[in-house]
């Protein structure tokens, strides 16, 4: 894997590439700049575009020189990106996606049920053709085939209707490929078509009207998971859910390939999900940027191990047991399957299921003196949120409500962060209200202490804070966008760590010890005096933005994506544990006599996975003696 030095700004930007994917288009999202980048080179330069943005997924002409733009006049143009020079073309919707013809002479879009060409030069556009049926309301996505005579695109109406059709350039021979297409690519070497259904990929020969199910797995989202072929015809790349059913695609939407007949499948990304709706272009050819670094990688032995029939989503441990929430849950109509709770003994290799009944989700998970606390959520239509945290003593019947809190678009109140040590929980919730209509604003947050069944707020703040670490009675609370942490001290007191730069992204308490998270460093303080005390750089590579887990004596761990890292404070040596088929969610904890740690094996019938590792294979990891 290679990052191609694009420059994008922190909200994003349009990339487009040329077809034989030797180009890119690179358009900002919040204003008018662009530019066009040259992978294989590594230049770049700016194109005119005065008030343009894109209106297709493939606004490259098939020869690369020319791009299908909208203005803020509402017009639609041809750039000549050499020249500059602009064409206005006869479109009538301008926010309506096009599509060049194979010859570059016409461009075609789609009006309510219609399906129209429109030359370059600018004289009037002609109908194509009408798809006259009443329970179609619009026609999407209008594509040519590679040899000009065939024009596809999707239909979409009442009822979820939504089929895939094709029809002869000149109007003739309209009909229906697919009811259950919703994404397509024609073949660059023929009449073929590969196209997404909830039920996989299939291919299908237009002019004969043979087709081949190429995959058999379930696509949540068809329309953002379709096939894209290699320039040659010879093989296809497309989406799979890493996690199946229930898994939220855009971390778990990896890239795959295959040949045309279905065989020879195989991951292209590992644990490094794209966007959903990421354009893939297929390069023949070497790129210049900068590989991706290598992490010091060790097999570290499992002492004991156990599986979970659903994706473990959360994980807690305490003493030789660990607690995880299993299953992702969701909105009603939308639900996956969740629960129970599974907690695990490894010294005596036990296991106790705890049921998570009248529960949308169930996402976090902890364990203090005993007793497992889980947050039950509701979530409902609209952003709307009901949560509430229980706590069970497993063996028993029943639950204890600690705390129930409910909220919608912009006011209510939100259960936030949850902690526990020994006996002891901490939380927040946050009071949700507005000043003007369709304003959101935290403008309070009371921190509880829970302890035994008596819960009280030690601490209420102005605005957002987030509960992040409990220690020896001290709480750690993020504040001010992660520019500020608040210690509440077990005497009442607080103490305040201010930051500049990159705000904080977590915190774990540790003893007389702070350690505070970056994007891109850990930094030690002591909590008396404040000092520095040690700082080293995150090893991301091109992961995700980390986030910290946990830390007990001389070690702490961290996650990146689906990697675990674990750091030796006292001299900053770093190993990550290799898993080489692991998906996110992933998390750690440090228990008596070594770390747990859970993540979810990709592609499995029994996803999750729980470890525990024994102290002294991490030692020997760190001196070198694990496996590498």
């Amino acid at each position: 894997m290679t990052k191609l030095p694009l420059d994008i700004p922190s909200d994003g930007a349009d990339i487009s590439w040329t077809r034989d994917g030797r180009t890119a288009l690179v358009m900002y999202a919040d204003a008018f700049v662009a530019y066009v980048y040259e992978p294989m080179s590594g230049t770049r330069r700016k194109i005119p575009l005065a008030g343009s943005y894109g209106v297709s997924v493939m606004p490259w002409s098939p020869d690369g020189k020319r791009l299908v733009l909208a203005t803020n006049k509402g017009d639609v143009v041809v750039l000549d990106v050499a020249t500059g020079l602009r064409q206005r073309i006869d479109a009538t919707e301008e926010d309506a996606p096009l599509a060049w013809s194979v010859d570059g002479k016409r461009l075609f879009f789609t009006v309510d049920r219609d399906v129209y060409a429109a030359p370059v030069d600018g004289r009037p556009a002609w109908l194509i053709s009408r798809l006259a049926r009443p329970e179609v309301v619009g026609l999407f996505d209008p594509q040519s085939s590679s040899d000009g005579k065939w024009i596809a695109f999707v239909a979409d109406g009442v009822n979820q209707f939504v089929g895939l059709y094709a029809v002869r350039s000149d109007g003739a021979e309209l009909h229906l490929i697919a009811r259950d297409a919703q994404s397509f690519a024609w073949s660059p070497t023929g009449e073929r078509l590969a196209f997404a259904g909830h039920r996989g990929v299939s291919l299908i020969d237009v002019a004969n009207g043979r087709r081949r199910r190429l995959t058999n797995d379930h696509l949540d989202d068809p329309a953002n998971e379709g096939p894209t072929w290699s320039p040659d015809g010879r093989r296809i790349l497309y989406r799979r859910n890493d996690l199946g059913y229930g898994a939220v695609p855009g971390y778990h939407m990896q890239l795959w390939t295959m040949k045309v007949d279905g065989t020879d499948r195989h991951p292209q990304t590992r644990d490094f999900a794209p966007d959903l709706g990421t354009s893939v272009a297929w390069v023949d050819a070497e790129l210049k940027g900068t590989p991706a670094p290598r992490l010091p990688v060790v097999a570290i032995p499992a002492a004991r191990s156990i599986t979970t029939s659903l994706p473990i989503v959360a994980l807690a441990a305490e003493g030789n047991r660990a607690a995880v929430a299993q299953g992702f849950g969701g909105l009603p109509g939308l639900r996956g399957p969740l629960g129970p709770i599974v907690v695990w003994s490894q010294g005596r290799e036990s296991r106790v299921q705890i049921p998570v009944r009248g529960c949308g989700t169930a996402d976090d998970v902890l364990l203090a003196a005993g007793r497992v606390g889980y947050v039950c959520g509701n979530p409902g239509e609209g952003y709307y949120i009901d949560d509430a945290l229980r706590l069970v003593r497993p063996g028993r019947r029943g639950s204890t409500q600690i705390v129930r809190t409910r909220g919608g678009e912009f006011t209510g109140l939100f259960l936030g962060g949850l902690v526990a040590d020994r006996g002891t929980i901490a939380f927040d919730v946050e009071s949700a209200g507005n000043r003007t209509r369709a304003e959101f604003r935290i403008h309070r947050t009371r921190v509880w202490r829970l302890t035994g069944t008596r819960a009280k707020v030690v601490r209420t703040f102005t605005g957002a804070a987030t509960v992040a670490s409990l220690d020896a009675g001290r709480i750690a609370v993020l504040r001010d966008s992660g520019k500020a942490v608040a210690v509440l001290l077990p005497g009442g007191g607080v103490r305040t760590f201010r930051f500049g730069g990159p705000g904080v992204v977590g915190v774990v308490l540790d003893g007389p010890r702070l350690i505070v998270l970056r994007s891109a460093r850990l930094t030690v303080l002591d909590l008396r005096s404040g000092r520095r005390t040690a700082s080293w750089p995150v090893r991301r590579g091109f992961g995700p933005a980390p986030e910290i887990e946990d830390a007990a004596g001389d070690l702490l761990a961290y996650v990146v994506g689906a990697t675990v890292h674990i750091l030796r404070l006292s001299d900053g040596r770093e190993i990550v544990i290799d898993n080489p088929n692991a998906t996110e969610p992933v998390f750690a904890r440090f228990a008596a006599s070594g770390p747990f740690y859970s993540f979810n094996e990709s592609y499995d019938k029994r996803p999750g996975r729980l470890v525990y590792v024994a102290r002294v294979e991490l030692e020997r990891a760190f001196t070198g003696r694990g496996r590498g």
